[in-house]
């Protein structure tokens, strides 16, 4: 069930490249992070997982985020050409839903998707479950907060790793209720 999991997350998704590894370094939290209300970020991403074969497959892709605490985001994932592999939106109660989809992924890996951002972005945390490790660095200053720019995540029950390396962050900016539809 993980390899198909992943084999299809993967067969969604863009172009080839080294598995990521874990940022170099201590992975605490300074004090203020993630303390902002609205994020809208752009990054790069990078996914390693196995094929159905059990064979190791690496993709990039280019992420657009759109969060608003307690719960609320929108993930957007672009592969080669800034073609929509996915689009989803996510909010209280652990909802997830799928707007767009280039190839539908199965649901497993929709929730998957949503539960794994929830514990990374630390937005009401699915109850339940087993969290992914995580590691953060390159802290910058965006405003008056601390933000990751380097995220990497390991869901040894999924069978998957990712690492997402911020490129543009904007924290409180106005989010339209438009922008951000029901799960």
């Amino acid at each position: 069930m993980v390899i198909r999991t992943a084999a299809c997350a993967l067969a969604i998704l863009g172009c080839a490249t080294a598995a990521p590894a874990p940022p170099a370094g201590s992975s605490a939290v300074p004090a203020g992070a993630f303390a902002w209300r609205t994020l809208r970020a752009e990054h790069r991403v990078v996914l390693a997982a196995h094929d159905r074969e059990g064979r190791p497959v690496v993709r990039k892709l280019h992420g657009l985020m759109l969060a608003r605490r307690p719960d609320r985001f929108r993930v957007r994932a672009l592969g080669p050409g800034d073609v929509t592999l996915f689009d989803l939106v996510a909010g209280a109660g652990g909802r997830c839903r799928l707007l767009e989809a280039a190839r539908p992924p199965p649901e497993d890996i929709v929730r998957a998707v949503c539960e794994d951002l929830r514990w990374a972005y630390r937005l009401a945390p699915p109850s339940g479950g087993e969290a992914p490790e995580i590691r953060y660095a390159d802290w910058q200053t965006v405003g008056r907060e601390p933000v990751p720019m380097t995220i990497w995540l390991q869901n040894r029950a999924r069978g998957y790793t990712v690492l997402i390396k911020a490129v543009r962050v904007e924290l409180d900016v106005s989010v339209d209720d438009d922008a951000l539809p029901a799960p």
